[in-house]
């Protein structure tokens, strides 16, 4: 038994040897240019070793922000996915997780968007890109993608802001991919006309790794609510001789306080509401501040959906990093 050639990372990863002579058998595991051996015993002939433990070690702990800081459109995202080689034979584990009822081979996804969105939206002055994996070189209008890896392709709107109004499920027909204008085309084939979009008022610009192993970005807006929460703060009483020329008894030496925002969106497409509630779940997310992308958490959500209901709501809270303070 073992994993396809695109496989999820945090699933387990399964080798087994049949062998009803031998009482070990060790698996060497080759990734990021270390050498692992794993040893396990024979129990009634089989071994067998999940080596899922050490494949999602590897995954960085940030996304590269590449993506900002370079002129090329293209990005193979090593954040997103790891290769490896067993035995002479190389795989390549996806940041990724796949539920029951669906299939743990991500070949199926080759040459295709690595999204959760029913529509993208891109906004005037703030980063955008298209997680797109590929199993063989790719060529598009901004150039060659990476073959064995998820590439990140990068949309600038320029003057016109775009929002592709359809779901952007492949890349298929001739393997050439236009964005841009008034129609997005893909082989040929419009999948959705572009629409004007503003900026909302109090704009908060998030990306997460979904669980399918791309990113997807989605802009809150308009009314949030922010809190600052002094979480601690341990004092201590001076020893006072002179109550006359004293201007207190309590003294502080050390506070801890944090930043938190609640967000939500309103009247969401039933696509849209899962990708935003299954975005609380994700391992990383940052928010876009001042030109930077800063990591957040997650510190509560609110998801709950009436079926009957064909748009939905849906909140949540972010914790933002936690503030310096002067002690």
């Amino acid at each position: 038994m073992k994993p396809s050639k695109f496989h999820t990372a945090y699933n387990p990863i399964l080798f087994t040897f049949e062998d009803d002579t031998l009482t070990y058998e060790v698996l060497t595991v080759n990734i990021a240019g270390s050498e692992i051996e794993l040893k396990r015993e024979y129990i009634n002939g089989v071994a067998t070793f999940d080596v899922s433990g050490v494949i999602k070690n590897y995954f960085a702990d940030k996304l590269l922000d590449s993506i900002n800081d370079t002129d090329s459109d293209i990005f193979k995202e090593p954040a997103l996915y790891v290769n490896y080689s067993v035995g002479g034979n190389n795989y390549y584990a996806i940041n990724a997780v796949t539920q029951i009822g669906t299939s743990l081979d991500y070949g199926l996804l080759k040459d295709k968007a690595l999204t959760t969105l029913e529509t993208l939206r891109i906004y005037d002055g703030y980063p955008f890109d298209i997680s797109i994996l590929c199993d063989m070189p790719l060529e598009i209008t901004q150039g060659t993608l990476y073959a064995n890896a998820i590439n990140r392709v990068k949309i600038d709107s320029e003057d016109e802001i775009n929002s592709i109004a359809e779901y952007l499920t492949t890349l298929g027909g001739d393997n050439i991919l236009t964005l841009g204008g008034d129609n997005i085309v893909v082989g040929g084939f419009s999948i959705g006309q572009a629409e004007e979009i503003c900026t909302p008022r109090n704009p908060f610009y998030v990306r997460w790794i979904n669980y399918k192993g791309g990113v997807d970005y989605w802009m809150f807006g308009v009314q949030q609510t922010r809190n600052t929460t002094l979480q601690e703060n341990q004092t201590y009483q001076r020893y006072i001789t002179d109550y006359l020329n004293e201007n207190g008894t309590d003294y502080s030496y050390y506070k801890r306080a944090t930043k938190a925002i609640t967000v939500g969106a309103e009247h969401l497409t039933l696509a849209d509401f899962n990708a935003l509630e299954l975005m609380t779940l994700s391992p990383y997310i940052e928010v876009y501040e001042n030109g930077k992308w800063i990591r957040i958490i997650i510190e509560s959500s609110t998801t709950s959906r009436q079926t009957s209901d064909d748009r939905n709501s849906f909140e949540c809270t972010f914790l933002l990093p936690e503030l310096n303070l002067q002690y």
